[in-house]
């Protein structure tokens, strides 16, 4: 009984969920999830979009203008970390009026905001790493299981279809409310596990790949820690693949509170990606 009531208490005090009231405040992280606003090279493509339309700046200046209500004083962007001194330098050039917004998100959101709060930087938090997906056909075409490279053809071909649909019937802030919505979190994750399937008892391929990605939101999730201090109001803006594990690392350390986006951003006008294309 005493071992039992010990290991509540140890759990109880170490529960990110009853912090300490002579602890530090603890620095609250808005992550938000985006698509990728230029080119990219995931597995699964972003729709193409005339970022530099009137239509596009007024639906990204509309944004810009709901997340300044989070104010932070830190804006965290998908950029390596290693490469923070030229991250500096491209943002130092655009507040000077020596460079215009590049079409990443990155700009188009993080740096535009950053101007507008006053910040001095942004901050860099990405530790970029490869992902193969060869061994994983490499396999499935030696256990002679062509039809999961057509299934997975074809979840990735749905998603993007999904997203290119996404793309031209709602705005960016509805699209960041819908990539941000806690059900579609975790159905898009559903698709890193479903790689699993690839694997067989004598080569795991997908367990591989999953470390891998992992590891880089791990990385990042460190390089996160770093930058909060306690007190901070952080903005995270992130390519949404990302925001599973990292919605999970924070919500499961002490010294920060997890927000969420919803306030924010609009009601999501869908449930489920498979929404976006059934719905016509």
């Amino acid at each position: 009984m005493f071992a039992s009531m010990l290991l509540f208490a140890i759990a109880f005090i170490t529960d990110p969920t009853h912090p300490d009231s002579s602890a530090p405040p603890r620095a609250e992280v808005l992550i938000v999830g985006t698509f990728h606003f230029n080119s990219n090279s995931d597995l699964v493509k972003s729709a193409n979009h005339d970022v530099m339309s009137d239509k596009f700046q007024a639906e990204v200046n509309q944004v810009v203008g709901r997340l300044a209500k989070f104010n932070p004083n830190k804006i965290v962007v998908e950029y390596p970390a290693n490469d923070q001194v030229k991250l500096d330098t491209l943002y130092a050039d655009y507040k000077a009026g020596n460079r215009k917004l590049a079409k990443s998100e990155r700009d188009q959101l993080g740096a535009r905001l950053a101007k507008q709060l006053g910040h001095d930087r942004l901050y860099a938090f990405d530790q970029p790493s490869d992902l193969d997906f060869k061994p994983l056909m490499d396999n499935a075409q030696k256990a002679g299981r062509a039809d999961l490279l057509g299934e997975l053809q074809s979840k990735t071909a749905e998603i993007t279809k999904a997203s290119a649909a996404i793309s031209a019937k709602y705005t960016v802030a509805e699209h960041l409310a819908i990539l941000n919505h806690p059900p579609i979190i975790e159905e898009m994750h559903s698709l890193y596990i479903w790689l699993l399937n690839f694997d067989t008892p004598e080569n795991r391929p997908a367990a591989a790949l999953l470390t891998s990605w992992y590891l880089r939101n791990l990385n990042m999730f460190e390089n996160l820690q770093r930058i909060a201090k306690p007190g901070d109001r952080i903005l995270v803006l992130v390519g949404a693949g990302h925001t599973k594990h990292l919605r999970d690392f924070v919500g499961q350390d002490s010294t920060l509170t997890l927000s969420e986006t919803a306030p924010l951003l609009p009601n999501p006008p869908l449930t489920s990606m498979t929404q976006a294309t059934t719905e016509q």
